[in-house]
């Protein structure tokens, strides 16, 4: 008996170290996986912004390039620039400001100054004026003067336009030749910055992130003293992603990595109590075996408490907050199960994931808090739910030598306009509930469960929710719920049931579909993970 308890306590601590280790790797492997993801979404934030720079002036270039040969052949007749720089103001709301300077005395009977200007007035009609004045001179003026030496097509820097405009802008100037090739002209476009630089500061994917946006050494957007005031606590621990827009200007974002881990923090600590949990389960386990001569009564009442307190635990990590909108139910085979469901409300969106690993007990909920880490801080970074389902399946992937996976629908419900934006990895599809009672399954390209094999790429599709519809979505422990006999409940009296639901709220519907199966089931045990989530839609 000694001999015994010897070898079944050095395999205890044998477990219990191997649990340690993997937890330790565990944790910081999601760490650096969470942080990575988290760059990739920050980087490709800062591209698509500085693409937006190249984009709208390319669009500017090019709606210039288009009126230059107007201005040729109308050289004869000065009065008509007006009607030209008026037209490319009023035809393209990006462009503040059109003129036509021309060299001095050009035409006698205008003076040495002529440039007919039009530009938007601050109530957003168009006024057009003489924009040269002994005041104005804008022969010294480096919009003017630059081209003009350069004799092409340039780009000045950001200015404060006090004789036109009076905004922030950055003008094309582009010189226009006579018939003798000689420069007799500079014919502009005015772009304003201020959208763009309102666009630029609202970058934020975190609280205390910061964004610099830069024309050569002049800072439009941010600056300095902003980064120090919102990262300077963080000093050596934050994300600088920066990016260089075709005409040289530069957008930089950091983000501190403490405010990165902070909400996938959370789940990770709830991993490693869970770890813990099961660690003293397995304690339980051996504790009973060795002394089960002696204990067995005592030992199986204790180990029921355990397990009950197991349930509780990942019942009490679900989110039970429930919005008016949106109903959940869970209900393990085992004492813990592998289904999940979660949520987020990101303004006026709804994120949300029901999900089911493979297996049972404590490995199957290991892997679905894994996948729900995942969900969350996909969330954070305002992602497409095909884009989630790729995240969730790279984080599962990784060394996954157990071969586990995790079927996912996500979904993200615009409470607005009623679009449905989703991915499906594998998983039922939900069932669409009307308000008079119609329900039909929705239509899903399946994708393959996530985990099983990296580099998947998930399509996000799109469906339109009526008003006052529900989205009901189920793991298959709904559809596959056996009688004694091994009847199933199915996809036929699951409709049936919906189609009784139009009038019923999210949290009766849910309850009702639940007790609907368990009526159906008569007493049979229950083999599988059970998850319902109901997501309305406001009427």
């Amino acid at each position: 008996m000694r001999a015994f308890l010897k070898s079944a306590f050095g395999s205890v601590i044998a477990v219990v170290v191997f649990f340690a280790v993997v937890s330790f790797f565990s944790v910081r492997s999601s760490r650096t996986m969470i942080v990575t993801q988290a760059e990739e979404a920050v980087r490709n934030l800062v591209k698509t912004t500085t693409g937006k720079i190249d984009r709208l002036m390319s669009d500017v270039e090019t709606a210039v390039a288009s009126q230059k040969w107007i201005i040729g052949e109308k050289l004869s007749d000065p009065d008509y620039m007006y009607k030209i720089t008026r037209e490319l103001v009023e035809n393209r709301p990006y462009i503040v400001g059109s003129s036509v300077a021309f060299k001095p005395n050009y035409y006698k009977s205008k003076g040495r100054f002529y440039a007919p200007y039009t530009c938007q007035d601050a109530d957003g009609s168009l006024k057009c004026f003489q924009l040269g004045t002994e005041d104005n001179d804008y022969f010294t003026q480096s919009w003017y003067a630059d081209a003009f030496k350069a004799r092409k097509a340039i780009w000045s820097e950001p200015y404060f336009d006090e004789g036109g405009a009076k905004i922030m802008m950055s003008t094309y100037s582009m010189p226009i030749c006579d018939s003798a090739t000689n420069i007799c002209a500079i014919f502009t476009a005015d772009l304003s910055l201020a959208q763009l630089m309102d666009y630029v500061a609202q970058i934020r994917p975190y609280k205390n992130s910061y964004v610099i946006m830069k024309a050569g050494d002049k800072v439009l957007v941010g600056g300095e003293e902003e980064k120090a005031k919102r990262a300077g606590a963080y000093v050596g621990k934050v994300l600088n992603i920066v990016d260089r827009a075709d005409n040289g200007w530069t957008v930089e974002v950091g983000c501190p990595i403490e405010e990165i881990m902070r909400g996938p923090q959370k789940i990770i600590n709830r991993i490693i109590v869970f770890s813990a949990l099961g660690l003293c389960l397995i304690l339980g386990v051996s504790v009973f075996y060795t002394s089960r001569l002696q204990k067995s009564t005592a030992m199986r009442e204790r180990m029921a408490g355990e397990f009950n307190t197991a349930r509780n635990i990942q019942s009490g990590i679900l989110p039970k907050d429930f919005p008016e909108n949106v109903y959940a139910v869970l209900r393990p085979a085992r004492e813990v199960g592998g289904d999940l469901y979660d949520f987020v409300r990101r303004g006026d969106k709804i994120y949300f994931i029901v999900g089911d690993a493979s297996g049972k007990g404590v490995p199957a909920a290991l892997f679905s808090f894994m996948a729900e880490a995942a969900f969350q801080m996909c969330c954070s970074m305002n992602l497409d739910p095909g884009e989630i389902c790729g995240r969730i399946n790279e984080a599962l992937s990784r060394n996954n030598e157990m071969s586990m996976f995790v079927t996912a629908f996500v979904g993200a419900l615009d409470l607005k306009t009623g679009e449905l934006k989703f991915g499906c990895a594998g998983h039922n599809p939900p069932v669409i509930v009307t308000a008079d009672g119609k329900a039909s399954f929705l239509t899903v390209k399946r994708g393959p469960p996530t985990g099983a094999i990296s580099g998947i790429f998930y399509p996000c599709q799109t469906a339109q929710i009526p008003r006052g519809a529900k989205i009901l979505v189920y793991t298959d422990g709904i559809t596959e719920a056996e009688r004694v006999n091994h009847a199933q409940y199915g996809e036929s009296r699951l409709l049936e049931f919906a189609s009784a639901c139009g009038e019923r709220d999210v949290r009766s519907t849910t309850v009702g579909l639940l007790s609907s199966v368990d009526c159906f089931v008569d007493g049979a045990e229950q083999s599988d993970d059970i998850t319902i989530m109901t997501v309305g839609m406001p009427a």
